[in-house]
């Protein structure tokens, strides 16, 4: 009888260390990226043509930061929070467009959930950093939040 219960506690302690680690390590996730490397213009126009990329990701429910991401020559300007925005769990496409204006670009990120395709969660800004013609990679950041 004492194995019995024995082999029943070792079991229930094993199933209840797997159903709990995902939650643990789940305030660890790290920020995804989407990023784009391009050759851009010092002085950009309407005439211009965007550029859109966009990937498919699944996401758990939960809170996410936004982030615009912008790098010049190996060196990453500094991820400038967009937004805070709460996301239910689905399959999302995850598209960044930069948009020439005169002299400046301007950033979109929208987040697209399979489940409700008609309502995007859209976020834009100027892209100030972007302020000299060469290579650069851009784009965003989503970071999980607790």
């Amino acid at each position: 009888m004492r194995l019995l219960q024995r082999t029943f506690l070792v079991f229930l302690t094993a199933v209840l260390a797997v159903a709990v680690a995902p939650v643990a390590a789940s305030a660890d996730l790290p920020p995804a990226y989407h990023l784009t490397y391009q050759l851009l213009s010092s002085s950009p126009n309407y005439g211009m043509d965007p550029t859109c990329r966009s990937i498919s990701i699944q996401l758990a429910a939960r809170s996410y930061r936004v982030d615009a991401y912008y790098e010049n020559q190996g060196v990453v300007r500094r991820p400038i929070v967009i937004a805070t925005v709460y996301l239910e769990a689905a399959w999302y496409t995850w598209e960044d467009c930069l948009v020439p204006q005169v002299n400046r670009y301007v950033h979109v990120i929208t987040l697209t959930s399979a489940l409700h395709p008609s309502t995007p969660v859209s976020r834009q800004r100027t892209a100030t950093e972007i302020d000299e013609g060469g290579w650069w990679g851009w784009g965003s950041a989503l970071t999980p939040l607790t």
